[in-house]
């Protein structure tokens, strides 16, 4: 018999024993991810477990959050410095499809009035929430100013921090939420 022959008859028996000629994975343990919140492990489905009808029980949650801001300032910026205020949403929601992460964010420029200024950050979103009742909003913000100046050269100053973790408002509400901080 040629060598050839048993070389190609063993990689072809080989082969046809594993598990992958067969379908079948080798990977051990379940799909998920761990939320470090919570130190739990959440398991997830595998994308093959998808139907029609989950799609259509997926119904977009609309509405507004609205954060405002009151924010002290202590560094020395330049009365003209403009005060930037930003609010991120990201949505945690996990199902039996999956995970499923949605992010919002919107920026604008406070008002000042000596050693205070003041914003209103409004986001309106639409999201396809697959599992409202573990879905939650996690809620952030990030302050900035800078001035250039001609004596001192840039003046920067900069602060982040959450706001909140929530549960998916309900569809069609207004949720508010307020910031004190110092700059």
């Amino acid at each position: 018999m040629n060598m050839s022959r048993i070389i190609a008859g063993v990689v072809v028996a080989c082969a046809l024993s594993s598990s992958m000629a067969w379908g079948q994975t080798c990977a051990k343990g379940a799909p998920g991810y761990f939320d470090y919140s919570t130190g739990l492990f959440r398991p997830v489905g595998r994308m093959e477990d998808f139907d029609s009808s989950s799609a259509a029980a997926a119904n977009p949650q609309t509405g507004t959050i609205v954060v405002n801001f009151t924010i002290t300032i202590k560094s020395a910026l330049p009365a003209t410095a403009l005060i930037n205020c930003g609010v991120s949403a990201t949505v945690a929601d996990v199902s039996g499809l999956g995970v499923n992460v949605i992010s919002e964010g919107a920026t604008v420029v406070g008002t000042r009035t000596g050693n205070t200024a003041k914003c209103t950050v409004t986001i309106p979103y639409s999201w396809t929430i697959l599992n409202p009742a573990v879905a939650t909003v996690g809620l952030a913000y990030d302050l900035s100013a800078s001035k250039a100046t001609a004596t001192a050269g840039l003046l920067s100053r900069s602060s982040s921090g959450s706001i909140a973790s929530i549960p998916v408002p309900a569809n069609g509400s207004t949720t508010t939420q307020t910031v004190n901080a110092v700059l």
